[in-house]
C-alpha cells in the first residue's frame, strides 16, 4: 500500500477526505437551497406587489383584499416558509443525506 504524508494509507486519506468533503458540500448545498427559497418568496412577493397595488386613495376594497388574498395563496406566500413541508424537505433532505454518508463510510463508497 501507498502510505500518505501522515503515515496513513492513501485508501484510509481518501475516506477521512471523502468524510469531511461531505458535510461541506452538504451545508454549501442547504445556504444554496435555502437562498433560493428566501429569493423566489421576494420575486412572488414582488408579483404579488406588482398585480395589486395599494388603490391610489389608500383604501382596499374588499374585492382587492380578495383577490390579492386569492393570488397569496396560488403562490404560496400564505404559508410561512418553515412551514412549508416541501421547503423543509428540500432543506433538510441534503443534510440527511450527508450525514448519512459521513457516519455510514458503506454509502459514501461508490
Amino acid at each position: 500500500m501507498a502510505e500518505g504524508e501522515e503515515g496513513g494509507s492513501v485508501m484510509e486519506l481518501e475516506g477521512r477526505a471523502r468524510r469531511l468533503g461531505s458535510p461541506v458540500v452538504t451545508i454549501g448545498t442547504v445556504a444554496l437551497l435555502f437562498a433560493l427559497a428566501a429569493s423566489w418568496r421576494s420575486c412572488a412577493r414582488e408579483i404579488v406587489d406588482h398585480a395589486y397595488p395599494l388603490p391610489p386613495d389608500g383604501q382596499p376594497t374588499e374585492e382587492w383584499v380578495a383577490r390579492r388574498a386569492r393570488l397569496e395563496v396560488l403562490l404560496h406566500l400564505d404559508v410561512s416558509l418553515l412551514r412549508n413541508p416541501l421547503t423543509a424537505l428540500t432543506i433538510l433532505s441534503p443534510l440527511l443525506t450527508g450525514a448519512l454518508a459521513a457516519f455510514i463510510p458503506e454509502l459514501g463508497k461508490v
